[in-house]
């Protein structure tokens, strides 16, 4: 809705201030771009604001969307819950349980490569994991963010790497070595937990 509704508003002022009544020339500037004129003053802007419009970003896209199909996927066959199965009986110290939610993110961006749903699925199989041991959320939503955000960008095949590797002009591989915020935090994450007291269990 409010993707929309801006789209609009970006549509009603520009035709005013462009003096720009034309549909069909808005329609092709919201497929293909906006283009300068050839007499438009500072020619270099084109490097800002001929982005291109819909279609070349569809590349992107598609790999949101497919990402998000597959993933919702695993949401409804319960996958996580699976994996994570095995491991719950011995999830009850904060680094075990900090430990476990990284490494479901981690196993959600290898799997799947989408960083919204490395936090949505872990956090909502652990949740209850974390109020039953006494640890604040804030702990779990500072585990999700270090692990799954961060390390999306770290898979080649993943949204964020593909599309880092794809504007960078560079691979993956090759920028890893200098990106080394994206592996230090989750690993100060972890070492935080060693001085974390345990917490006594509600259940």
């Amino acid at each position: 809705l409010n993707f929309s509704s801006t789209l609009l508003f970006s549509i009603f002022l520009g035709s005013i201030l462009q003096k720009e009544y034309d549909l069909a020339r808005w329609f092709d500037t919201l497929q293909r771009g906006y283009r300068l004129q050839s007499n438009d003053p500072l020619p270099s802007l084109a490097l800002l604001v001929e982005r291109g419009g819909l279609q070349p970003a569809m590349w992107g896209i598609s790999l949101i969307a497919l990402a998000l199909t597959f993933g919702t996927l695993l949401k409804h066959l319960g996958m996580i819950n699976y994996l994570l199965h095995p491991l719950r009986k011995h999830l009850k110290s904060p680094f075990s349980l900090i430990f476990a939610t990284g490494l479901a993110s981690l196993l959600v961006n290898a799997l799947i490569g989408e960083q919204y749903l490395s936090i949505i699925l872990p956090g909502k199989a652990l949740k209850k994991k974390f109020d039953a041991a006494g640890i604040p959320t804030i702990y779990l939503s500072r585990t999700l963010e270090d692990f799954g955000t961060l390390s999306n960008p770290l898979f080649p095949w993943s949204i964020c790497g593909a599309l880092f590797a794809k504007h960078l002009g560079v691979s993956v591989l090759t920028y890893l070595p200098f990106a080394t915020f994206l592996y230090l935090s989750p690993l100060f994450t972890l070492l935080f937990c060693l001085w974390m007291p345990p917490k006594k269990s509600k259940s």
